[in-house]
């Protein structure tokens, strides 16, 4: 029995693997769904950055800018800083506000989100009270929107900040808040949204082009914006990448973290089918004269498959008891590093479990019948 025991054993380990690592899998993929459904990822793929700052001077802006939007499948065009924010860059510009209305001479050291009128509109902000910026409106230069985290810091309602005068208090100068827009992650998902103030008065050095363009024909597009940026600007070099590409660059470690795990996966199941298998041939063969014995005493075919499938399940249901804790634990500790995640459901560990279950009973099924079928007279005759 010894050996017998050993092969059942290392069915059970491979069952266990590939259970952790479709577990592993399904909790890795759906914590990358959530990053893609952010607001700057889901349109990420549209959305052309082009080094500006150090590269053409401020004041030929505006020409560019009325340049490129005379092709009317352009909708959105503006100068920012550069998003997303990678811990190699430094995070946004920390600047001290008090907002004398409501609270004297309290500091709010808030992010300090630079750009033009129109940063709000190329990247889909979503307002929750107020206005954004018109460019027709010349006290917008100096006018605020700010994010929901910052309203919260105030105790306060989106409505009730509308209208509140915001003082930068290095510079004196102040503006009044005008709108709220929905809270995004200008940074990495391992950090937390901050207290984000937004104004259309530009950075003195970090300066990105962003122009969004229509999901089909992009590579037209691409072809008309640098012949634009030539014409209006002979001699500066042409420097562009998709904002998906930022993405990647930022989630480098953990989409490569996700192409081997389900690589693995795969070769973990095709590694468990093909020792099922094997054992489930090595089972008929070894039982054939009880087959031959059961089918004499009438047992029909379900029931001598189901008699030689159970012992498998018993060995999916050991390997679930040992991976599917394990597995909630090793991801439970990875999703640790966000500060942004899924809840683990009990669908991705139901889902796995039916994985190796379906696998399985394909697997065993076809030898199990093959053995049921067999005439009894010859199953009786095998030595």
């Amino acid at each position: 029995k010894g050996p017998a025991y050993f092969r059942k054993t290392l069915v059970i380990i491979q069952f266990a693997v590939s259970v952790l690592l479709i577990v592993s899998t399904g909790v890795i993929l759906q914590q990358m769904k959530m990053l893609q459904g952010s607001k700057l990822y889901n349109q990420a793929d549209q959305i052309v950055s082009v080094r500006f700052g150090g590269v053409a001077p401020l004041e030929r802006y505006p020409a560019l800018r009325n340049e490129i939007l005379l092709d009317p499948q352009i909708s959105e065009v503006a100068l920012s800083v550069h998003l997303p924010r990678r811990e190699n860059f430094g995070g946004l510009l920390e600047t001290s506000f008090i907002l004398p209305d409501i609270s004297g001479d309290q500091d709010y050291n808030w992010k300090h989100l630079q750009g033009d009128y129109h940063f709000p509109e190329v990247f889909d902000m979503e307002l929750v009270a107020g206005r954004s910026f018109d460019v027709q409106n010349v006290n917008d230069s100096s006018n605020f929107v700010i994010n929901e985290t910052a309203v919260r810091t105030l105790n306060m309602s989106a409505e009730e900040v509308i209208g509140l005068t915001l003082q930068d208090t290095a510079t004196r100068e102040d503006g009044r808040i005008i709108g709220v827009v929905k809270d995004f992650p200008f940074e990495s998902i391992y950090s937390s949204i901050k207290p984000m103030v937004i104004q259309p008065k530009q950075h003195r050095r970090n300066q990105i082009l962003y122009v969004k363009l229509p999901a089909s024909q992009l590579s037209e597009k691409i072809a008309y914006l640098e012949k634009t940026w030539k014409e209006v600007l002979p001699g500066a070099p042409f420097d562009y990448w998709f904002l998906s590409e930022e993405f990647g660059r930022m989630y480098r470690a953990e989409l490569k973290l996700t192409n081997l795990v389900r690589l693995f996966s795969v070769l973990a199941v095709l590694i468990a089918c093909l020792g099922l298998y094997g054992l489930a041939s090595y089972t008929a063969e070894q039982k054939t004269k009880e087959i031959g014995v059961r089918k004499v005493l009438g047992a029909t075919v379900p029931q001598i498959v189901l008699m030689l499938v159970a012992d498998f399940l018993k060995m999916i249901l050991i390997a679930c008891l040992i991976a599917l804790p394990l597995g909630y634990f090793l991801m439970q500790d990875w999703l640790e590093n966000f500060v942004y995640r899924i809840d683990m459901g009990w669908m991705t560990f139901a889902l796995s479990v039916a994985i190796i279950v379906g696998l399985t009973l394909l697997t065993v099924s076809y030898e199990s019948i093959k053995a049921s079928t067999v005439d009894p007279a010859k199953s009786l005759k095998y030595e």
